[in-house]
């Protein structure tokens, strides 16, 4: 993976230029890079890897409004490297919230926004009402909107420039420089807060943690908490499973070992090849409340 991430570097130099952001490119290919040296907790190079989008690329944070008539992805947000492609995840990121298995943000996450952070409103439709089937209840949800399957105009995955902004701050502050990844952080939160708010401040867990913490907050529904999270150390994590005839009230689940952290291989992979090497993932039954 570094070989080929280090010669499409080489290659994209020798052409020059970006052609747009539908076609991959030099600054996207050193954000890739940093991230693959930040998951192997190289952090000098991962440094280097985010000088280097910066040095190249042009693109500049996207500034948040209180009031936006564009998606967070679309051709407005200049801070967009790469625009590619679709994946499952966005199949259930609709503003509509009834069909089945569609995702809504966790209260938890919802936590993580202070009151004058406009990515709540940016990010997330807030939609309050009621209901009548399968349960009769009153709800308050929020639904994630960065991106629109009715905008023509970008595709739901994205390379941004905040990224790099991320990966440094984290590489930053694991090297125990507090103060550059801080400015990284602020730096950041200065296109995303209401006008007036304060710098954000190392909080009580540590700068580590507070660079994690914001980057769950820029990076939500993007695809990234779940390798975050594998190598943050793999944290327990419990969801209840709830369905048309039991909702609220389902099977809870847990997931507390490092090897249910590995996914497993899909049936059609398997029965394509029959010598595919399984391994052994602890099974998962439900645990009692």
């Amino acid at each position: 993976m570094e070989k080929d991430i280090n010669r499409a570097i080489q290659c994209f130099k020798m052409v020059g230029g970006e052609k747009s952001i539908y076609r991959p490119n030099l600054p996207g290919a050193y954000l890739l890079a940093s991230r693959i040296a930040l998951f192997q907790e190289k952090y000098d190079q991962t440094i280097l890897y985010c000088d280097s989008v910066f040095k190249v690329s042009s693109h500049a944070l996207y500034k948040l409004k209180e009031k936006d008539d564009n998606y967070f992805f679309s051709l407005a947000n200049k801070e967009i490297l790469f625009s590619y492609g679709t994946t499952t995840l966005e199949s259930y990121m609709r503003e509509d919230f009834r069909y089945a298995g569609e995702l809504v943000v966790s209260d938890d996450l919802l936590k993580q926004y202070s009151a004058d952070d406009l990515r709540v409103t940016n990010f997330f439709k807030h939609t309050k009402g009621s209901q009548r089937r399968p349960v009769a209840k009153e709800y308050n949800i929020y639904t994630p909107i960065k991106w629109s399957r009715n905008s023509a105009t970008v595709y739901s995955n994205a390379f941004r420039i905040s990224e790099a902004y991320l990966n440094r701050a984290e590489a930053f502050a694991e090297l125990g420089n507090t103060n550059k990844a801080l400015a990284d952080l602020n730096e950041l939160r200065e296109n995303r807060m209401k006008p007036g708010t304060p710098p954000l401040a190392v909080d009580e867990d540590g700068i580590v943690a507070t660079v994690r913490k914001e980057r769950r907050r820029e990076l939500a529904f993007e695809g990234f908490r779940w390798f975050d999270l594998r190598r943050y150390g793999c944290p327990p994590l419990k969801h209840t499973y709830s369905s048309k005839e039991n909702e609220g009230a389902g099977d809870v689940f847990e997931l507390k070992e490092k090897g249910s952290y590995v996914l497993p291989i899909p049936k059609s992979e398997r029965e394509r090849n029959t010598e595919i090497e399984i391994f052994d993932r602890p099974n998962s039954e439900p645990v009692n409340n």
